[in-house]
């Protein structure tokens, strides 16, 4: 079960990555500040832009031979809890956010249930996915977050 949390934790971190920087000053008056610093659908999260979170939770997932639910537990809280601070800042997170507070919620618990678990990984694969656009990163963190969903799931 603490593996299971790890695994959330990682794939939590890569749901997000920052919000991208904007290319014109903010006090042009030209410039539509709405697109410049909300990420959104029609804005997805630039491929290159970096992101110390991500970055961390894909080296965590890494260093788990790729197997998010094989994360230690508390690795994984400390992970979900960088994402939770770094996307509680960004408009349309809020799902994606309000996710991983219920993945930690499970991985904390006294007994962890799976298949719970299972389901908002299976959730925050999909979130990730539609957030992180072309973002390479994201789209890793997505794939070892519906691997863990799957491998749960068949528990």
């Amino acid at each position: 079960m603490k593996t299971i949390f790890s695994l959330f934790f990682a794939l939590m971190l890569f749901a997000c990555g920052e919000r991208p920087a904007a290319t014109e000053e903010m006090d042009t008056v030209e410039t539509d500040e709405m697109e410049t610093t909300m990420p959104d659908m029609q804005n997805p999260i630039e491929a290159t832009a970096p992101s110390q979170t991500l970055d961390a939770t894909v080296s965590a997932v890494e260093s788990a031979g790729g197997d998010i639910t094989a994360l230690d537990p508390s690795t994984a809280v400390s992970n979900i809890d960088s994402w939770i601070s770094e996307l509680g800042t960004m408009d349309g997170t809020d799902e994606i956010v309000s996710d991983l507070q219920d993945l930690k919620t499970q991985l904390t618990a006294e007994t962890i249930d799976g298949s719970a678990v299972s389901e908002l990984l299976s959730s925050l694969a999909e979130e990730t996915r539609e957030l992180g656009g072309d973002n390479m990163g994201l789209s890793t963190l997505a794939s070892a977050l519906e691997a863990g969903a799957e491998k749960l799931g068949g528990m």
